[in-house]
């Protein structure tokens, strides 16, 4: 992981411009690799954790807990008219693990696994974005603390990627969605999830630090930039300019009201 420490709004989009450039020319210093996602965090000293990791304070999670953790609350979920999914029994998932490197399974697990985490279900998903002016919002939505921080992950650099056996390793995670996952387009959402298998072939989900520590040249690249979190109004209003703001990104009547909030108190100055 590279860290970069920078003191404004202006010197991050700089620095992003030197990366990847603009537009579909990619005149960057990164120009042949997979896409760059984006992630905001509203304190610089957080780990980079699911939550999941958070939820049962551990980074060695077995999949097959989760797993059945996840398809026992299906039914309680589904009374709740919040959608229906079609996943593997327990014993099917379990035969799936032996050969499976990350546990993903089929596609309407993996909209089941996206709807838990966009409502609050502890997930080993961790969520980015494609846009680094939406992780840029969720860096500085709240103020937390004195710095916030705004991760650029890349998977890999052409032609590809290499696997380690028996050591943790990140995917990223392709979801085709559903009209109850409308909260991922608005966000251009995107997640990643970090696995590994141990000498007896049982499978884990771990800790994306445990991939970045390994500091590897043309695979899995993070940069952490952290800015002061005193920029926060003049970055939220500019954001909103563009129409990015919570009600855009939630669309509930709490993240309306938050958005209303803002723009009559910061935007029109009303109170100092």
């Amino acid at each position: 992981m590279k860290e970069v420490r920078i003191n404004s709004w202006s010197d991050f989009e700089n620095q992003i411009f030197m990366l990847f450039g603009t537009g579909d020319s990619r005149k960057g210093t990164i120009t042949r690799s997979s896409a760059a996602l984006f992630r905001g965090q509203s304190d610089s000293e957080w780990h980079l954790e699911s939550t999941l990791e958070r939820y049962v304070n551990s980074n060695k999670i077995p999949i097959t807990q989760y797993y059945q953790i996840i398809h026992n609350a299906k039914s309680r979920i589904e009374n709740k008219n919040i959608g229906k999914w079609n996943i593997p029994t327990i014993s099917d998932y379990e035969e799936y693990l032996k050969t499976s490197t990350s546990g993903i399974a089929d596609s309407e697990y993996r909209d089941y696994m996206v709807v838990l985490r966009h409502h609050g279900f502890p997930s080993p998903l961790l969520d980015w974005t494609f846009s680094s002016d939406v992780a840029a919002f969720f860096a500085f939505r709240n103020r937390r603390a004195d710095k916030v921080a705004i991760f650029v992950y890349i998977e890999c650099i052409f032609p590809g990627k290499s696997g380690r056996s028996y050591e943790p390793n990140i995917a990223i995670f392709d979801s085709p969605l559903k009209a109850t996952t409308s909260r991922h387009l608005k966000q251009q959402s995107a997640y990643t999830i970090c696995s590994m298998k141990d000498s007896k072939n049982q499978s884990y989900y771990s800790s994306h630090e445990n991939v970045f520590i390994r500091n590897e040249r043309d695979q899995d690249l993070l940069w952490k930039f952290i800015l002061p979190a005193s920029e926060r109004l003049g970055v939220l209003k500019h954001l909103n300019t563009k129409g990015i703001n919570a009600y855009a990104l939630f669309d509930s009547t709490e993240s309306l009201m938050e958005t209303i909030a803002f723009e009559e108190v910061h935007e029109k100055a009303f109170l100092k």
